[in-house]
């Protein structure tokens, strides 16, 4: 499902079909591009991404899918601006909140619900969920089962081989009703709808009116004992003289980055971050083996950046989450990079970057 090649990449890039794309997109068997782990990881950028699909379509067949990577850099620009506080309700206080961890028959995938089960096995065995049922899971636990958002949301970024922390903090306060002022809902003849399943009889079978109006069922007040750690690996030899380091990061791992510079390339796993956004064992392995496939000599590294020599020689590519490295920065590369600072909502964002996309590719 996940190839780690830049060649398959660049092959993935290159057969999206944004028509399709468009009409299926929000049913688990429709055409999703399954590149989210890519971009997450800085293997590719969204502008690269759309500029290939508009080599092949127009903007007006274009249109839903660059929204949809829209929605990414908007996250990523409230988390610019906003910092930690996209760790907390961000807008709104989360209402109606009575039970805080995870709900043991979602974590154990034994809700009755055949396709939120089937998404709770893909996303611990493969490290992926459909955007659909990542909404859906989130409204079961918050606003059906009245639970906290963030610690629900650590669970899933835990396992998540695209764990984005804006968009997936940012989406989690979306459902929960704290980033806007409305809860997202749903029910099973929606579920069976967008997973083609054929449940009934399952305690999310009522309409979807009633959603916010119901009580918690009593099989999801029992809560996961939840404990998440990461485990990372031994960093490998470092050369004595460093003069110049080429530094890689969790969300920087693009092939093509000063690929004819001199310098040390190397990965950088900061425990202090881990300790406070920790991922599976299989996210560490992707995001390691996705670098040693694709980025020539490079070696994993355990420690902080001040490890590795004077900050003017230590080269990076700037993220939120590495604000506080004290070394030279490249700018990142941006959908829309006249469409910065902070907008309460997507749409609002939207709205000004709609008007450049119909400039620029009118």
């Amino acid at each position: 499902m996940f190839p780690l090649s830049y060649h398959d990449l660049l092959e993935k890039v290159a057969n999206i079909d944004p028509v399709v794309y468009a009409e299926t997109h929000n049913f688990t068997d429709g055409a999703v591009t399954r590149l989210s782990p890519y971009i997450t990881r800085g293997v590719i950028s969204l502008p690269f991404i759309r500029d290939k699909v508009l080599e092949k379509y127009s903007r007006e067949q274009s249109f839903k899918f660059i929204q949809e990577l829209a929605w990414r850099e908007y996250f990523q620009r409230v988390w610019e601006v906003r910092g930690d506080d996209i760790f907390t309700d961000i807008r709104f206080a989360q209402s109606e909140v009575e039970h805080y961890g995870m709900p043991l028959v979602i974590a154990d995938a034994a809700s009755g619900i055949s396709a939120v089960d089937a998404a709770v096995k893909e996303l611990c065995e493969v490290g992926y969920m459909h955007n659909h049922a990542r909404m859906t899971l989130a409204s079961i636990i918050c606003n059906l089962g009245h639970y906290g958002w963030w610690q629900p949301s650590q669970w899933m970024y835990y396992h998540l081989l695209d764990g984005d922390l804006a968009s997936n903090s940012l989406s989690w306060q979306w459902v929960a009703g704290t980033s806007i002022s409305k809860k997202y809902t749903t029910s099973q003849s929606l579920v069976n709808y967008w997973a083609h399943t054929n449940d009934c009889g399952t305690f999310i079978d009522f309409e979807r009116d009633d959603f916010l109006d119901k009580p918690t069922p009593k099989r999801l007040e029992v809560t996961h004992d939840m404990t998440l750690e990461t485990v990372l690996p031994d960093s490998d030899a470092l050369p004595e003289n460093m003069d110049r380091v080429l530094l890689y990061h969790l969300w920087h791992l693009d092939p093509q980055w000063r690929r004819d510079e001199e310098g040390v390339r190397i990965l950088l796993l900061e425990p202090a971050h881990f300790e406070k956004h920790p991922v599976s064992e299989k996210v560490i392995n992707f995001i390691i083996e996705l670098a040693r496939t694709n980025i020539p000599d490079i070696r994993v590294y355990v420690g902080n950046p001040a490890d590795l020599g004077p900050k003017e020689r230590v080269f990076t590519r700037a993220y939120p989450a590495i604000a506080h490295w004290d070394v030279v920065t490249d700018q990142r590369e941006y959908l829309f990079p006249e469409v910065s600072g902070y907008h309460k909502s997507f749409f609002a964002y939207w709205k000004q970057c709609e008007k450049l996309l119909k400039n620029q590719y009118g």
